[in-house]
């Protein structure tokens, strides 16, 4: 059947559910249970525990979302794209609330930077969605780092090793787009309230080569 979930106070509709599951007397085996939207699927198996007292829910979750339909209907946000690889496993009493895995994006767009060849080990729960650490090519470089976003006051901090990185892209990602251009090596953090580019504080320890105004006129 059709479901409707809410995420973040927007409804993500027209989900597809379709299940297979052995009742016993304290436990509850889900053979497969199978969620569809669009392009995106996500497979659970794993038990259901019901002793007495809320029941707890133990999952192993796998399947592939395609970013350029959910995020857009999740985050109304724009500039992502390509196949995100789904592995963990889902837990927690009553209705299950924490995923702790891996992600992985062969080749894709995030946030408008082109990604490829990258990898993810995330722990995401209600109040805290946590990037353990991420290693990716992207902005025609290389990257790794790690970050921690709190959905209810919307705020963020985050830190990235880069080699290589093009620094228009980087600076676009991070909310302020800038006239300049080049590579950099380097660490950068950040910390902020959602994208506001006036609630943005970055940390840039870089080295650049062939940077530029984007006119040309200036290079360093």
């Amino acid at each position: 059947d059709a479901i409707e979930v809410g995420l973040g106070g927007r409804g993500l509709s027209g989900i597809r559910l379709e299940g297979r599951a052995r009742v016993g007397r304290d436990v509850v085996e889900v053979e497969q249970l199978k969620l569809d939207h669009g392009r995106s699927t996500l497979t659970l198996t794993g038990v259901v525990l019901t002793p007495a007292g809320p029941p707890r829910v133990e999952l192993t979750a796998t399947g592939e979302l395609v970013l350029e339909e959910l995020v857009p209907a999740v985050t109304a946000q724009t500039g992502w794209s390509g196949r995100l690889s789904v592995g963990g496993k889902l837990f927690g009493e009553g209705l299950p609330r924490t995923f702790e895995g891996r992600l992985g994006l062969a080749d894709g767009d995030v946030a408008g930077v082109s990604v490829r060849l990258a990898t993810a080990s995330v722990l995401l729960r209600p109040d805290r969605l946590e990037l353990v650490s991420l290693s990716a090519q992207a902005g025609g470089g290389a990257l790794s780092g790690s970050g921690v976003f709190q959905p209810g006051e919307k705020r963020w901090r985050a830190s990235a090793q880069l080699s290589g990185v093009n620094l228009g892209d980087l600076l676009q990602a991070a909310g302020r787009p800038s006239a300049l251009a080049g590579r950099v090596t380097g660490t950068a953090e950040g910390s902020g309230s959602g994208m506001d580019a006036r609630e943005i504080a970055l940390r840039l320890n870089l080295a650049g080569r062939e940077l530029r105004l984007a006119d040309g006129e200036r290079t360093a």
